[in-house]
This record gives C-alpha cells, structure tokens and sequence, in this order.
C-alpha cells in the first residue's frame, strides 16, 4: 500500500518548484530573434493546447496504470512492472523557413534509479490530437511513443533536480521537423536503461505544469 501511494504522488505531482539551472520555457506566441545569420524560435508545449489549460505533453503507461488527460507530467520509467513512456508536441505553424537544427529543453524533475540513466526519444505518427487526449490506456499509443525512428540518446543524470535540460535532436529528427513545417510536431520518450527490476526507475516525475520547450535554428 505505501509504495501505491508513493507511485500515485510522483505521477500526479505538479506543484510549483523552485526553478534552476536555466531560463523556464515561453508560455504564449512564439518568441523569435535572429542572430549571426540564423534566425531561432522559442515553442512550448504551452502554445496551442489541445485542451485548455493542459500543456500538450505527457506520458502513456501499460494498462495497469491509465493516465487523465489532466495529468500532464512528463514521467518516463518504469514503476515496478508498469512502463511510462512520455512525449511533447509542439505547434509549427510560426516556422516558415528550413530547419537548421533544433533542441529539447526539458525539466528535469525528480529521478529514481541508477546514477545515470539513459533517455531515447523517437518519432511519433500517431496525430498529435490523439495522443494528447491520453484518457486511459492504449497499448498502439504506447508502443508508437518508444519505437520508431531514433531521435537521440541521451544520458540523464538522476542526481539533478529541478534543473532545465537540454537534448540536441539528431538529422533524422531535423528532417522530420522539416517534413511538419505548418503543422503539429511529436516525439515520445523511453527509458531505455531501465531494467524492469522492482521498485522505481524512472526520470522526470513532478514536472507536470512546467512546459517542454523546443528551441529551433532556421535559416533567415
């Protein structure tokens, strides 16, 4: 019984924390500058919601744990045997030139696990109004969010707490960027360094109400 209650708190944890190890993502319009010949867009998770007032990121288990589209926590990791895979969309219709390259910032939360664990995040066809209505289970949701074209791997340290990280995207992802000019963009998450072992294993709990940020270089 104590650990269900220690498993619900860190998966529906959104309370406000203080913030470090960065500036906190742009809520509202798009904020553009342009420097030395290329020109950047700050998008956030908090632009174009789906539903309003919940950011268009968050997270799809196995079945045993059904998410609320309420709970937008990015969590991904395993809780005993139950999986959470996580993911972010962000609405592209401000980028109208060729896309250089682009970054990740995400908050780190709190971590359960190994001294550093490993993080891979992928393509995601499903649309993102789908994945954004993340009401239940869907066994098809979750495997799209973990599988599929790899957009990086990256170490995340789980001696870092509510600090803001940053995950260059790979070409493959830049191309499929380019591929979405105008329209919604989603990769999913896996922790891919989890070993299925009992117990927590897991990164980016209590990070619900703090948007992701995709920070993207273009030509001018």
């Amino acid at each position: 019984m104590q650990n269900g209650l220690k498993r619900a708190a860190i998966l529906a944890a959104t309370g406000a924390l203080v913030l470090g190890g960065g500036v906190a993502p742009t809520i509202g319009a798009a904020a553009v500058d342009a420097t030395q010949g290329v020109q950047r867009y700050r998008l956030s998770t908090a632009q174009s919601e789906f539903t309003s007032g919940v950011r268009n990121q968050g997270w799809w288990s196995t079945s045993t744990y059904p998410n609320q589209d309420s709970n937008d926590n990015y969590v991904v990791g395993h809780f005993d045997a139950d999986e959470f895979r996580d993911f972010f969309s962000f609405d592209l219709a401000p980028v109208d030139n060729h896309i250089l390259s682009a970054t990740l910032v995400v908050r780190s939360g709190h971590a359960n696990g190994d001294p550093v664990e490993q993080l891979s995040l992928f393509d995601v066809s499903t649309p993102a109004a789908t994945v954004n209505l993340n009401n239940g289970a869907n066994p098809e949701i979750f495997a799209d969010l973990g599988t599929g074209t790899n957009y990086g791997d990256f170490a995340v340290k789980t001696g870092q707490p509510n600090q803001w990280l940053r995950f260059p995207l790979n070409p493959a992802a830049i191309r499929d960027l380019n591929k979405s000019t105008g329209e919604y963009f989603t990769l999913g998450g896996r922790l891919t360094s989890a070993d299925h072992r009992d117990g927590i294993e897991a990164v980016f709990s209590s990070t619900g109400k703090y948007p992701a940020r995709l920070i993207v270089h273009t030509t001018p």
